[in-house]
């Protein structure tokens, strides 16, 4: 019998026991994980436990945590499990087609929030939309701006379809199945993007809840990691307009290839932005008017 089986009704007891069994097992955060996926199985929140602490789960509730558990034990992440990640403090969905967003990830939107007015009429372009967060995160604080968000994979698409519905601005959002640029028309006065940026020797070395659940589409920047961004740098000036700007996340120490290639495309005052932990996450570039 494996540990999860022998689960306790009771919510604040399953949830130690499971905290136990996730310590144990060595996963990073165990009271966390614990916390969200009981309350999930019990289909309550956090506020009511702490009402009710002896409040039972049903039996196929039960059956439904010792799943969860199972599967977080494999490492798959908490968010990959209830199908929910939160991204800048809103809830978006997330499937096993699109990359789980992180929250260094939210540092390309402080980034362009530096340098674009929230009140602007813009027209925003996202490479490689996948759940569609930063194109709906943006969308939702500049509530002029419109936006195309640009996937190879149609499953993807509808996914971020979902979540530009789920957040109301799904009239300013629209969904393209290319190969990044494709057939888009008109220049944008915004680009962004969080392509693959993982080299193929980089791959092998991912953790499990990284390389078993996000899609390699979404990960695998080629022979060095640099593969999207030469793509998406050969035409910008063809869909970037005179004056607007490009902001790319990055990986790690990718800073110094990438910025010569920046000057090398036509932009501009070129910018570094850092994470929370004070890792170098996004590149910025404007492109000049004349």
């Amino acid at each position: 019998m494996k540990p999860e089986d022998t689960l306790p009704a009771g919510v604040d007891a399953a949830m130690r026991y499971l905290l136990s069994v996730f310590s144990g097992a060595g996963l990073a955060t165990p009271a966390l994980d614990a916390r969200l996926l009981t309350l999930a199985a019990a289909q309550i929140s956090h506020e009511a436990m702490i009402r009710d602490p002896g409040f039972e789960l049903s039996p196929a509730q039960l059956d439904l945590l010792r799943e969860f558990a199972r599967r977080r034990l494999a490492h798959e992440p908490v968010s990959r499990i209830l199908g929910i990640r939160e991204f800048r403090g809103h809830d978006f969905e997330i499937t096993p087609h699109v990359l789980d967003p992180r929250a260094d990830s939210e540092t390309l939107i402080d980034a362009v929030l530096e340098y674009v007015p929230m009140d602007v009429s813009c027209s925003i372009l996202d490479l490689g939309t996948g759940s569609g967060c930063l194109l709906t995160s943006l969308l939702r604080l500049m509530p002029k701006a419109r936006g195309v968000g640009v996937d190879i994979s149609p499953d993807a698409l509808v996914c971020a379809r979902g979540n530009a519905v789920r957040h109301e601005v799904a009239q300013r959002a629209y969904f393209v199945c290319a190969d990044w640029y494709g057939a888009l028309g008109e220049p944008f006065d915004l680009v962004i993007a969080n392509p693959p940026y993982i080299s193929h020797a980089d791959m092998a070395g991912l953790a499990p809840d990284v390389a078993d659940y996000d899609p390699a589409l979404a990960l695998n920047g080629g022979a060095d990691g640099l593969a999207a961004y030469r793509a998406i740098l050969k035409d910008i000036t063809g869909i970037l307009k005179a004056g607007g700007w490009l902001f790319m996340e990055i990986g790690a120490e990718q800073e110094t290839g990438l910025k010569p290639m920046m000057s090398e495309a036509g932009l501009a005052r070129i910018h570094s932005f850092r994470d929370l932990a004070g890792h170098i996450r996004v590149l910025g570039g404007k492109l000049p008017k004349n």
